[in-house]
């Protein structure tokens, strides 16, 4: 008579312990559902920001609020409130179109490495006043200038050093020519 409440209360046991097991796992799955979706809201909330803040900068460009010649140097420096923590470079071009300009503005986080990649980026025609645009030409030539000095300051300091290399090279391979015929 005495065995069978034994087996009952053992029975409970083991279902109030599966029901608790149960309970946690499902908690903790929940809890990790939530982080995750925080995360997510987190970094929507920054993707926003990057958003905004690059249209108002290019929204800036276009109202004349700030000079053309920006858009040629390239990073902005300190940004308004809402997005200190965020820098924005910012390059235009000429465009196919006359009288626009093809700006582009790059998001960064701040606190982010250099070299890492850009929360959003921005490419928009910006259509400019005469002078802002004469002023813009102007500056990008500029630009493309010292950029054109300094790539074919690189490639002579690369066409100098594998020279020996390739006469080596050549002299190496009119032997090999001769050898075969």
């Amino acid at each position: 008579m005495n065995a069978r409440p034994t087996r009952r209360r053992g029975g409970m046991l083991l279902e109030v312990l599966l029901a608790l097991g149960l309970f946690v796992a499902t908690g903790g799955l929940v809890l990790s559902v939530l982080g995750d979706c925080t995360r997510a809201i987190a970094r929507a909330e920054r993707l926003a920001a990057a958003v905004d803040a690059s249209r108002s900068v290019l929204a800036e460009f276009e109202a004349g609020l700030r000079p053309m010649g920006d858009l040629a140097a390239g990073d902005l420096g300190e940004l308004a409130a809402p997005w200190q923590d965020l820098r924005v470079e910012v390059r235009g071009r000429r465009s196919d179109h006359p009288g626009l300009v093809l700006a582009e503005a790059k998001v960064f986080d701040r606190a982010g490495d250099a070299d890492a990649a850009p929360i959003f980026v921005l490419r928009q025609l910006l259509s400019l006043r005469r002078d802002d645009l004469d002023a813009l030409e102007a500056d990008l030539d500029a630009s493309r200038e010292a950029e054109d000095r300094s790539d074919l300051d690189r490639d002579a300091s690369l066409s100098e050093l594998p020279a020996s290399v390739d006469e080596e090279a050549s002299s190496s391979e009119l032997d090999e020519r001769e050898r075969r015929r």
